[in-house]
């Protein structure tokens, strides 16, 4: 379309109205899948980073200062308190899990954007081989349906 913005025909122009709709559209599908005798596995929101940990990393290291470069948990929370109370709502579904990265890539006070100088990330919100890693037995796990997640990453 040349750059032109598409429009969203499910755009109502209201932020409550579209998270109503988002939230009852995921239900009901879930509700949906669930009738057919289906397992459904949904994921929860990958921390989003404000800046681009790997070029931040990469100019820190040639500045020879620190390279952590990570984002305060209390950022990720509120930025996604909504949809993790659709999510928390989802889970209450018979045959529906919920796994959260965040579990594994934050602590209580930062989200983290590298393991040992390894980024996470590939750019701000997606993750790369070693992120994709340090979750892999998380999703696993959500995969299994002869072993439940561990409790403390169904949050």
């Amino acid at each position: 379309i040349n750059g032109a913005a598409q429009s969203n025909e499910y755009d109502s122009g209201s932020a409550q109205a579209n998270r109503d709709a988002f939230r009852y559209a995921l239900l009901a599908t879930i509700k949906a899948l669930v009738a057919t005798g289906r397992t459904v596995v949904l994921v929860g929101p990958v921390p989003e980073h404000t800046t681009h940990p790997p070029n931040a990393m990469m100019r820190a290291k040639m500045r020879r200062e620190a390279v952590e470069v990570s984002l305060p948990y209390a950022v990720f929370e509120a930025r996604e308190r909504a949809v993790m109370a659709d999510l928390s709502e989802a889970n209450s579904i018979p045959g529906t899990r919920v796994v959260y990265p965040h579990t594994i890539l934050c602590d209580g006070a930062f989200c983290k954007s590298s393991i040992n100088g390894a980024p996470l990330y590939i750019d701000s919100n997606h993750l790369g081989t070693f992120g994709t890693k340090a979750i892999e037995a998380l999703l696993a796990s959500a995969l299994d349906s002869s072993s439940p997640a561990p409790a403390a990453q169904l949050r």
